[in-house]
This record gives structure tokens, sequence and C-alpha cells, in this order.
């Protein structure tokens, strides 16, 4: 999906922010910078994926560490590549969005590290489109949940009390 909105939105880069009612003065910059996250959007989407994935398995630390992977990768590029502290080139817009694109490109391969590891992430699976099932316990445990027919989402959780009772 992300691949079908980089494509639309490349193609289409020229209109949105027409659209938007762009000033002419910033429009180079703002294009520049919608290019480069347009460029992101594919690898974000499994980003998110896979942090998603970890956090159905109720395994919510690894979405956690992922994440702020990506946020100190993305600060230390800003910092560097936007900003030219530490003797580096200050490249301005240019290198915060860039710097955006590569924290992101880290943070997904990293995510789809520790799928792989976990043993969450099969070849098979993936040619096949059937992922996230396989990720979530396989297609028929996942299948079996939702064709429980004794399930009532709707019913009312029951109170529970957490006060002592009298001895």
């Amino acid at each position: 999906m992300g691949v079908v909105f980089m494509g639309a939105g490349l193609l289409l880069l020229d209109q949105l922010t027409i659209l938007v009612g762009m000033n002419h003065h910033i429009r180079p910059v703002s294009e520049y910078i919608l290019r480069i996250y347009l460029y992101t959007l594919p690898a974000y989407y499994l980003l998110i994926a896979g942090n998603a994935v970890f956090r159905a398995r109720r395994e919510t630390a690894f979405p956690l560490l992922v994440m702020m992977t990506v946020a100190l990768l993305n600060l230390l590029g800003n910092l560097t590549l936007g900003l030219g502290l530490w003797n580096f080139p200050s490249f301005g817009y240019k290198g915060l969005a860039w710097s955006t694109f590569i924290s992101v490109i880290c943070g997904t391969f990293l995510v789809l590290f520790l799928l792989n590891r976990h043993g969450l992430l099969r070849k098979t699976d993936i040619l096949q489109g059937n992922a996230v099932p396989s990720a979530l316990g396989g297609r028929k445990k996942v299948e079996a949940v939702f064709k429980h027919k004794s399930a009532d989402l709707t019913a009312r959780p029951t109170r529970i009390s957490c006060s002592r009772q009298p001895a």
C-alpha cells in the first residue's frame, strides 16, 4: 500500500502543492520534503505493520525499542545533517528530510530483523501473502478466533472487585 501511495504522490506532486495553496516562494522546499517523505512511505508502512505484530502478541518492548531507535537516529541525523553540528556539513531542510528517511529505513530493518529472529517472519508466508496470520500464531488459529460462535463482543464485562472480603 505504501508503494501505491508513493507512486500516486510522486505523480501528483505538483498538483498536491497547488491544491493546498502553497506559496510559490516555498513550493520548491515543500515539494522536496514531500518527495523524500513519499520515498519513506513503503518502509514506514512495514515499520508500523511489524510493530503491530509485536503489539498483537502483547510484546510491547520491541516496538518501544524500535521506535526509540528511530527517534534517536532521527534526532542525531537532524543535528548533524540538518544543523551541521559536530563539524558535519549543514544541509538544512534537505538534511532534515534525509535524516527522517534514513532513520525510518533503519527502524524498518530493525523490526524485520526482530520479527525474523523471533520466528515471526517466514519467507514462504511472505511469498503467499500470509505474513500477519503466521505471525499471530498461524492462519487456522486466527480463523478459529474469528469463527468462534460463542464469543459475544457486545456483552458487558463482569465486574471484578479488588477489595478484600472479611475473614
